[in-house]
């Protein structure tokens, strides 16, 4: 970022929150990079947590599938080796319509050393988080909300966290694909999103203003520059002049990832401030919630965790 930026650098006062799927990691070669990404962040005094889930869907749409004991022998013998001291949690390799076929997974992996993280899906009946919770689950996570109605996904994360609340008080929520302002007003734990990737794939800058607490999408077209007010947020909050990201391609693309991972940080500060969600039992020594972790391709998680870019908002 640009060396005249009204913001000084400084190392993240907030954890970057990461979320990494062994679809896209299963390789050592990967799972190397981002060891080494993230110990030398952690080195410079920043903090890193990592969840980490099957990529099971996104393996789907490639035509092939993922059982749970070949997810279970990465997450033993390389996922943990490797990312274990920033790892605060894995998903169960849940299935999407089949309750059922989730909850023989998740014992499944139960049975070969690992405690994940339980899924129900939107419209699943919240009794069914019950066994998982019985069996003591206490952090869980609401799936199967992504392109669906905003309406629905509130309504039925309400209704949801509202069970919870009256008959496991100690449960806390994690919201898959969770990163509207509507849907964040909600008390999750943790959430995660690939809400600010568009910058990549689309010339669309999606930052989160830290003033208002809203999204603020910005089209790079190349042309004279942005408002007065966007132009203000990109220096306070940001880092960085305006002319630097008035359009979008292979000259700054290591600055949008830097971008978006701030936006990411901001936004998490914001909503932790706001909710101050307690950690489930299990984790009590983590941070308090909203946690929001973010999703990328492995060269953007680098390129976040190498900028100096996070600062904290007063």
């Amino acid at each position: 970022m640009s060396e005249d930026a009204t913001t000084s650098k400084s190392l993240a006062v907030e954890p970057v929150s990461l979320l990494c799927s062994f679809w896209y990691y299963r390789s050592d070669a990967h799972l190397e990079r981002m060891r080494v990404a993230m110990q030398q962040y952690t080195d410079r005094g920043g903090s890193v947590r990592m969840l980490v889930d099957s990529g099971a869907f996104s393996a789907h749409t490639q035509g092939t599938s993922i059982d749970a004991d070949n997810y279970a022998a990465w997450l033993n013998d390389s996922c943990v080796p490797a990312w274990g001291d920033w790892m605060v949690g894995a998903f169960n390799l849940d299935v999407l319509g089949d309750a059922e076929a989730s909850l023989a997974n998740w014992q499944r992996l139960n049975y070969l050393g690992q405690s994940t993280i339980p899924v129900v899906h939107l419209g699943d009946d919240a009794n069914l988080f019950d066994p998982y919770i019985e069996q003591g689950a206490d952090y869980v996570g609401f799936g199967g909300m992504v392109g669906k109605s905003a309406t629905r996904k509130r309504n039925w994360a309400q209704r949801t966290m509202r069970y919870l609340r009256d008959e496991h008080p100690h449960v806390r929520a994690h919201g898959l694909g969770v990163n509207a302002v509507s849907m964040m007003e909600l008390p999750w734990y943790s959430v995660d999103s690939t809400a600010f990737n568009s910058s990549f794939l689309f010339g669309r800058l999606r930052l989160f203003d830290p003033r208002n607490g809203q999204m603020v999408k910005v089209v790079m077209s190349g042309g004279s520059g942005f408002d007065i007010d966007v132009s203000r947020m990109l220096r306070q909050y940001y880092g960085v002049n305006p002319e630097e990201v008035w359009s979008s391609g292979t000259h700054n693309r290591k600055l949008l990832a830097e971008l978006s991972g701030t936006a990411t940080s901001l936004m998490q500060q914001y909503y932790r401030r706001r909710h101050q969600v307690k950690p489930p039992p299990s984790r009590s020594n983590d941070f308090s919630g909203t946690v929001m972790h973010q999703v990328h391709w492995p060269k953007e998680v680098e390129a976040i965790l190498k900028s100096d870019e996070y600062k904290e908002t007063k």
